[in-house]
Protein backbone atom coordinates (compact mmCIF):
# COMPACT_ATOMS: atom_id res chain seq x y z
CA UNK A 1 0.00 0.00 0.00
CA UNK A 2 1.44 3.34 -0.98
CA UNK A 3 0.38 6.01 1.46
CA UNK A 4 0.23 9.16 -0.64
CA UNK A 5 -0.50 11.39 2.34
CA UNK A 6 2.47 10.29 4.40
CA UNK A 7 4.80 9.00 1.74
CA UNK A 8 4.88 11.09 -1.45
CA UNK A 9 8.52 10.06 -1.74
CA UNK A 10 7.08 6.60 -2.55
CA UNK A 11 8.28 4.66 0.47
CA UNK A 12 5.93 1.84 1.36
CA UNK A 13 3.76 2.36 4.42
CA UNK A 14 1.42 -0.16 5.93
CA UNK A 15 -0.95 1.34 8.43
CA UNK A 16 -4.68 1.17 9.12
CA UNK A 17 -5.21 4.88 9.52
CA UNK A 18 -2.65 6.35 7.14
CA UNK A 19 -5.21 8.78 5.73
CA UNK A 20 -6.04 10.16 9.18
CA UNK A 21 -2.58 11.33 10.18
CA UNK A 22 -0.60 14.07 8.49
CA UNK A 23 3.18 13.98 8.68
CA UNK A 24 5.48 16.85 7.82
CA UNK A 25 8.41 14.57 6.92
CA UNK A 26 8.79 11.05 5.59
CA UNK A 27 9.63 8.78 8.54
CA UNK A 28 12.13 6.84 6.39
CA UNK A 29 14.06 9.39 4.35
CA UNK A 30 13.07 12.57 6.24
CA UNK A 31 12.05 14.28 2.99
CA UNK A 32 9.79 17.26 3.63
CA UNK A 33 6.22 16.53 2.55
CA UNK A 34 4.83 19.51 0.67
CA UNK A 35 1.56 18.05 -0.58
CA UNK A 36 -0.17 14.90 -1.69
CA UNK A 37 0.96 13.46 -5.00
CA UNK A 38 -1.61 11.46 -6.90
CA UNK A 39 -2.83 10.99 -10.44
CA UNK A 40 -4.66 14.20 -11.18
CA UNK A 41 -7.40 12.70 -13.32
CA UNK A 42 -9.07 9.33 -13.78
CA UNK A 43 -8.11 9.60 -17.46
CA UNK A 44 -4.42 9.77 -16.59
CA UNK A 45 -4.67 6.79 -14.27
CA UNK A 46 -6.48 4.83 -16.98
CA UNK A 47 -3.79 5.80 -19.51
CA UNK A 48 -1.06 4.57 -17.13
CA UNK A 49 -2.97 1.30 -16.70
CA UNK A 50 -3.27 0.78 -20.45
CA UNK A 51 0.42 1.53 -21.00
CA UNK A 52 1.38 -0.73 -18.08
CA UNK A 53 -0.47 -3.68 -19.63
CA UNK A 54 1.64 -3.39 -22.77
CA UNK A 55 5.13 -3.14 -21.25
CA UNK A 56 5.64 -6.81 -20.43
CA UNK A 57 9.18 -7.67 -19.44
CA UNK A 58 10.44 -4.24 -20.54
CA UNK A 59 8.84 -2.45 -17.58
CA UNK A 60 12.12 -2.21 -15.66
CA UNK A 61 13.96 -0.73 -18.64
CA UNK A 62 11.21 1.86 -19.03
CA UNK A 63 11.54 2.62 -15.32
CA UNK A 64 15.29 3.15 -15.66
CA UNK A 65 14.66 5.41 -18.65
CA UNK A 66 12.29 7.42 -16.47
CA UNK A 67 14.99 7.83 -13.82
CA UNK A 68 13.75 5.33 -11.25
CA UNK A 69 16.60 3.75 -9.31
CA UNK A 70 17.19 -0.01 -9.55
CA UNK A 71 16.58 -0.48 -5.84
CA UNK A 72 13.12 1.07 -6.22
CA UNK A 73 12.38 -1.19 -9.19
CA UNK A 74 13.36 -4.21 -7.11
CA UNK A 75 11.04 -3.09 -4.30
CA UNK A 76 8.18 -2.82 -6.79
CA UNK A 77 9.02 -6.28 -8.11
CA UNK A 78 9.09 -7.80 -4.61
CA UNK A 79 5.88 -6.02 -3.56
CA UNK A 80 4.03 -7.46 -6.58
CA UNK A 81 5.48 -10.93 -7.22
CA UNK A 82 4.47 -12.73 -10.41
CA UNK A 83 2.31 -9.81 -11.56
CA UNK A 84 4.08 -7.98 -14.36
CA UNK A 85 1.11 -5.75 -15.15
CA UNK A 86 0.88 -4.50 -11.56
CA UNK A 87 4.68 -4.08 -11.41
CA UNK A 88 4.45 -1.99 -14.57
CA UNK A 89 1.63 0.16 -13.23
CA UNK A 90 3.32 0.71 -9.87
CA UNK A 91 6.52 1.74 -11.68
CA UNK A 92 4.63 4.25 -13.83
CA UNK A 93 2.75 5.55 -10.83
CA UNK A 94 5.99 5.91 -8.84
CA UNK A 95 7.47 7.92 -11.70
CA UNK A 96 4.41 10.13 -11.91
CA UNK A 97 4.13 10.66 -8.16
CA UNK A 98 7.80 11.28 -7.44
CA UNK A 99 9.25 13.25 -10.35
CA UNK A 100 9.20 17.01 -10.69
CA UNK A 101 6.50 18.66 -12.80
CA UNK A 102 8.84 19.48 -15.68
CA UNK A 103 9.55 15.77 -16.22
CA UNK A 104 6.02 14.59 -15.48
CA UNK A 105 4.90 14.85 -19.11
CA UNK A 106 3.68 12.56 -21.84
CA UNK A 107 6.76 13.57 -23.83
CA UNK A 108 9.04 12.20 -21.09
CA UNK A 109 7.03 8.98 -21.03
CA UNK A 110 7.10 8.80 -24.82
CA UNK A 111 10.91 9.13 -24.85
CA UNK A 112 11.28 6.39 -22.23
CA UNK A 113 9.00 4.05 -24.19
CA UNK A 114 10.86 4.75 -27.44
CA UNK A 115 14.24 4.08 -25.83
CA UNK A 116 12.95 0.73 -24.51
CA UNK A 117 11.37 -0.07 -27.90
CA UNK A 118 7.87 -0.38 -26.43
CA UNK A 119 6.18 0.56 -29.68
CA UNK A 120 2.78 -0.94 -28.88
CA UNK A 121 2.58 1.10 -25.67
CA UNK A 122 3.63 4.21 -27.60
CA UNK A 123 0.56 3.89 -29.80
CA UNK A 124 -1.67 4.32 -26.72
CA UNK A 125 -0.33 7.79 -25.96
CA UNK A 126 -2.20 10.79 -27.33
CA UNK A 127 -0.31 12.49 -30.14
CA UNK A 128 -0.28 15.82 -28.30
CA UNK A 129 -0.28 16.74 -24.62
CA UNK A 130 -3.41 18.35 -23.33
Amino acid sequence: MLCEVNEPCAHTVVCENCGKIQLKRCPKCKTRIESKMRAETPELEKLLQVVAQLLGSKWQQVGRNLGIRNVQLEIIKLDNPLNTKEQSFQMLYKWYASCDQERRTLETLREALEAAECFEALQCLPSEER
